[in-house]
């Protein structure tokens, strides 16, 4: 695989997980945060994000092509480099 191609791969999965933190993220400033609890913290974020769960979503399976796509390159460059060298000789 070209080199320009696995970067540009890597890219389009960090700027969709990218994509997934943004809609997760509340952009309405919060008063007096300290004296909520972490419960109701969480749900006024919930709230107030854009799309909270498409956002978690988004970053999960991100996360997982993201992943998987490398571990690939990881595994198949291992074994392949030794192939190619063998039928270029």
């Amino acid at each position: 695989m070209d080199k320009n191609k696995i970067i540009n791969i890597n890219f389009i999965f960090l700027l969709i997980w990218f994509t997934g933190t943004i809609l997760t993220i509340n952009f309405v400033p919060l008063q007096d945060y300290s004296i909520m609890s972490e419960i109701e913290l969480l749900i006024t974020q919930r709230e107030l994000a854009i799309n909270y769960w498409l956002g978690i979503w988004i970053v999960r399976i991100a996360k997982f092509c993201l992943v998987s796509f490398n571990l690939y390159l990881w595994f198949s460059t291992k074994d392949g480099s030794k192939t190619t060298k063998k039928l270029e000789d």
